[in-house]
């Protein structure tokens, strides 16, 4: 495929790779377009693309993983972040760039963590049945994620909600009293009851959840373009819902509400409906740096 101009694609994982390169356009002939990133995808994580399609397209749009998204503009250029789900097939997944009826395809690496196993001892009634209160409960939170505003509200990297350790990491496998129930979408913070809990990043609050069955007492942040922090267990809100709050303003106080074995703060993230590892966006270079060529399919 032939591209007029210049046309340069940065995509960026978070990573222990060093991201100190300067960003660089690429002229292209007749080979087409170049993808650059700092590692491969990690299955669980997210991918910042930025797009400078001078001279070829104005607004180009991204498929990933069978999904259909546009880009937002960002200065000169075009910025997406994309999740990248637990289940992603190991090995090349393809990416698509799209302009009108064009599309240049690129080969993107994934790897997969080896996950651990953590049991759990829990009250019998969170391993029966649930009670009929979860489904009204389900139904807020299935709300809260339609509620999310078309561009980001946030302009700075995201931040721990606590400055901690992590007691359990995403997509461990969590066995309660005994039976495997679930992967870990988030990870689980240390702490004691009344410890301050601070959001991650600007956003709004699409959510404060009242002693729910499983969350407990729970904050959502909406921080736009379909990101969505969560902070599970909580002692207190500190918020309402539709507040705006901005990134490190203080939102609750850590506790041991729902289904929890003690006091821990459980952090979330969802991405396009996909649950992600938080980590992943805390220190997330906002811009991208290239190290690594790929060239396209």
């Amino acid at each position: 495929m032939s591209v007029v101009g210049f046309f340069a694609l940065m995509l960026v994982g978070s990573s222990e790779v060093p991201l100190d390169h300067e960003i660089q356009a690429v002229r292209q002939d007749q080979s087409g377009v170049t993808l650059y990133r700092a590692a491969e995808a990690r299955a669980g994580g997210v991918l910042l693309v930025e797009v400078d399609a001078s001279g070829w397209c104005d607004a180009p749009a991204i498929t990933w993983m069978r999904r259909w998204r546009p880009t937002r503009r960002a200065g000169d250029n075009w910025r997406i972040l994309l999740p990248v789900p637990l289940g992603a097939a190991g090995g090349s997944n393809l990416l698509r760039v799209h302009c009108g009826r064009e599309e240049i395809g690129f080969s993107v690496p994934v790897w997969h963590d080896a996950f651990s196993e953590t049991q759990l001892h829990v009250a019998p009634k969170y391993t029966r049945k649930p009670p009929p209160r979860v489904a009204a409960e389900s139904r807020r939170i299935q709300e809260a994620w339609r509620q999310s505003n078309a561009g980001w509200f946030w302009d700075e990297p995201f931040s721990a909600p606590v400055a901690t350790r992590i007691t359990s990491a995403f997509g461990t496998q969590r066995v309660f009293n005994g039976k495997l129930e679930s992967r870990h979408l988030g990870v689980d913070l240390d702490g004691e009851v009344g410890t301050p809990v601070v959001a991650a990043n600007a956003g709004r609050v699409t959510l404060t959840a009242n002693n729910f069955f499983y969350t407990g007492n729970a904050v959502f942040i909406d921080h736009g373009d379909q990101l969505f922090s969560v902070y599970f267990h909580l002692s207190q809100a500190n918020v309402r819902e539709g507040q705006m709050v901005n990134r490190g303003q203080r939102i609750g106080t850590m506790g041991r509400t729902g289904r929890v074995t003690g006091p821990h703060l459980h952090f979330g993230v969802k991405l396009d409906g996909i649950d992600v590892d938080p980590f992943e966006l805390i220190g997330l270079e906002l811009e991208p740096s290239l190290s690594r060529r790929i060239t396209n399919r």
